[in-house]
């Protein structure tokens, strides 16, 4: 089994390819750059991750050969819970998803 040459963009807003041994491209979009997170897209599959979860996804994806459903969410808190204003503070939590 080859690795796949991840490479990750280095700036907001900018997006990478690369393509999985069936032929799907997976794309990679810079949405933050201070944790740094990513919006994945593989077909139909889109989620945030962080390098460490791409790098699982992807090797997940090589032994499989299907990109598994991320078993997190990340969602961004801007503290409008606590406030009519937000929060100054803003960040993004990454959340367990439940097993359907």
């Amino acid at each position: 089994m080859t690795t796949l040459n991840i490479t990750f963009p280095r700036s907001i807003g900018s997006t990478t390819r690369f393509v999985d041994a069936s032929g799907k491209a997976v794309h990679l979009f810079m949405i933050d750059a201070t944790l740094p997170l990513y919006n994945v897209v593989h077909g139909t599959l889109r989620f945030l991750a962080s390098e460490e979860q791409v790098h699982a996804q992807v090797a997940a994806l090589q032994a499989t050969g299907a990109m598994p459903q991320p078993d997190w969410q990340w969602v961004l808190d801007a503290g409008f819970d606590g406030s009519v204003d937000g929060s100054h503070q803003k960040q993004w939590v990454m959340k367990p998803v439940a097993a359907a």
